[in-house]
Parts: structure tokens; sequence; C-alpha cells
């Protein structure tokens, strides 16, 4: 028997080539935790180390090795299995992988939530933000002076870390302060950085880890309908299953005869 001639029957009686799953496609969100672990700790600062940022990276860094495992899942498939059964253990891989991540990421995020309301607290400690009994007569001298002289009050009060004017302008409203929100909020900010820039430092990347959390976990739930693959695998999966079904039956009948 020549060459020619073994090739043919080969391929003859050879099993037909399985479907291969393509990649799952992975966001920035969904890759290389040691990066993201590097930005936020650069940005926390002295700060880098508190509790809610680890936390927050753990959940990140899981979600990504799961996805890893459920890749595996999805690449190598029993020989056992049929095709709808591979197709079907990939979709209960991923829903597990769902479940277990959506608790630590709820996780994070409610100690990212704590640690955020301490960080407000340690945050008006440090600029000495007192609710004072004189905080209406404060509004009211703010707002019969010049926009100009109003800035230089505050800017006054920031640098010398009177909490009582500080605290009349923070809380109080445009009408009442001749402040808009925009210009109140650049106030706090430049007292947080001058007062307490490390805090400030902790509550941008705090508000980043969660960030990162969310679209991680959105992104990985984003995936659904490509775990068992796109329409056009599914369906050479279940072609080679109906194929194996009507052959068995084919046989099943010719045993009968």
């Amino acid at each position: 028997m020549n060459d020619d001639m073994n090739h043919a029957m080969n391929s003859q009686f050879a099993p037909p080539k399985a479907p291969t799953l393509p990649t799952l496609r992975r966001t920035v969100n969904l890759m290389a935790p040691e990066s993201h672990a590097r930005e936020l700790k650069a940005l926390a600062g002295d700060m880098a180390n508190d509790p809610a940022i680890n936390s927050a990276l753990a959940a990140q860094a899981q979600m990504v090795r799961g996805l890893a495992a459920l890749e595996d899942v999805r690449k190598n498939k029993h020989p056992a299995s049929t095709a709808s059964q591979h197709l079907a253990k990939a979709q209960d891989a991923y829903q597990r992988l769902i479940k277990a991540n959506a608790a630590r990421s709820d996780q994070a995020r409610s100690q990212i939530r704590s640690r955020r309301m301490s960080l407000e607290a340690e945050l008006a400690q440090r600029l000495g933000l007192t609710v004072s009994g004189d905080s209406t007569e404060i509004r009211q001298a703010l707002r019969s002076m010049t926009s100009e002289e109003r800035g230089k009050a505050v800017q006054a009060a920031i640098e010398s870390r009177d909490g009582a004017v500080l605290a009349a302008v923070f809380n109080g409203r445009q009408i009442t302060t001749g402040f808009t929100d925009v210009q109140r909020d650049s106030f706090r900010r430049r007292a947080e950085q001058l007062h307490a820039p490390e805090l400030l430092a902790l509550r941008q990347a705090l508000d980043k880890a969660e960030a990162l959390v969310c679209n991680a976990f959105d992104d990985l739930t984003m995936m659904d309908q490509d775990v068992a693959g796109a329409p056009s695998v599914r369906t050479e999966f279940e072609r080679q299953s109906t194929a194996h079904d009507d052959a068995m039956l084919a046989l099943a009948r010719t045993l009968d005869q």
C-alpha cells in the first residue's frame, strides 16, 4: 500500500477536527494586575498600603486569574465530552466565575465606601472644620463683600485653617455665601492640598480603585454571549453533536435489523 493510499485511508477514518472556541477579548480592566497595582499605589503615595486599596487590587487580580482559568476550560475539551456538553461546561464555569467575583467585588466596594467615609471625617478634622454658632453671620459678611474680597477672605481662612469660616463656606449655598459650587469645590481642594495632601491622594486613589473594580466586573459580565463562542462556532459544535447523535441512531437501527 503506497503513501497516497495510506493518507487517503487515514483521512477517511480520522475523526473530524473539533472546532476551537476563540480567545475571549480582554479589556484593560481585566489585564495586568501588577500594572494597576503600581499605578494605584503611586497615586496613593504614603497611604499605598491602605487595606481598601489592597482589597480592590486583590479583587481585580482574582478576576484576571479567574478569566485565565475559564480560558483553560474553554480551550481544553474532555475527550469523553460531546460538543454540546463542552459548551455547557464552559457556560457553567463562567456562571460560577461571575457569582464568586460578584461577592468579591461587592466586598471590595463596600470596604472602599467605608474607608471613604472615615477619610472624610479625617479630612474635616485636619482642616479644623467646625460648625460655628456664627455661621450665619460669617456668610452674611462674605456675601456683603466684593468678589475679590470674598476670595481673599477665604484664602486667608484656608492658610490659617480657620475651621469656622471654612465650614460656613463649604456647607453653604451660593445664595448665602456668594460662591458657586465650582468655587466652593476649588476652595476645598486647595485647603485639602495644603493641610492634608496625603489624605487627598488617598481619596483620589480610592476613587480610581473603585472604578477599576466596577469596570472590571462589568467587563466580565459583558462576556456572557462570547463564552460559548460566536454563533458560527456554536453552530459547528452543535453540527458535530448532531452528527454524532445521527450516527449512533443509524448504528442502533442496523443492529435492530
